[in-house]
């Protein structure tokens, strides 16, 4: 499970009006973990394909790009290398 924790500002807004400020918040700062949500999305993929890296080659993929926009300075790339492997197998 993937969980991303933000802190309200506004605590006595409607729920549609927090998310909205919560995402442009987001969008506007650069994020202290790069490629969390793609690995995250990886996780995801994972689970549902019964541990199967040949069916998420795709999100597999866009972690790769991401660890190179950011030159692989991020925890979650790491595995990013035996996971792309994995998938020729």
């Amino acid at each position: 499970m993937c969980i991303v924790r933000f802190e309200p500002y506004f605590t006595y807004m409607e729920d549609g009006a927090l998310q909205d400020l919560l995402r442009e918040r987001e969008m506007a700062q650069p994020s202290k973990e790069p490629c969390k949500k793609e690995a995250c999305n990886i996780q995801a993929c994972l689970t549902k394909n019964n541990f199967l890296p040949q069916r998420c080659q795709k999100v597999i993929e866009l972690l790769q790009s991401c660890c190179e926009k950011c030159n692989y300075n991020s925890t979650h790339c790491a595995s990013v290398s035996g996971l792309l492997k994995n998938i020729g197998k």
